[in-house]
């Protein structure tokens, strides 16, 4: 394995444990035991209403500036 190869393949298993300790990160915020979890009914229904609202900005910009 040449210098490069061992580089790459450590650096691609850096950022797999990154990934991972971030999936982990997200996971705890809805976990039963965490005692500030999130409920996730709550929270999609915020992104719901956030969603709609961007679309309707987004709409709205268009009609004033026009499409590309």
């Amino acid at each position: 394995m040449t210098r490069e190869e061992f580089e790459q393949k450590h650096c691609d298993y850096i950022n797999h444990l990154i990934d991972l300790n971030n999936s982990a990160g997200e996971a705890w915020a809805y976990h039963p035991e965490n005692p500030n979890r999130i409920d996730p009914v709550q929270y999609h229904a915020i992104l719901v209403e956030k969603i709609q609202q961007l679309e309707k900005e987004v709409e709205e910009f268009v009609a004033q500036y026009g499409q590309l």
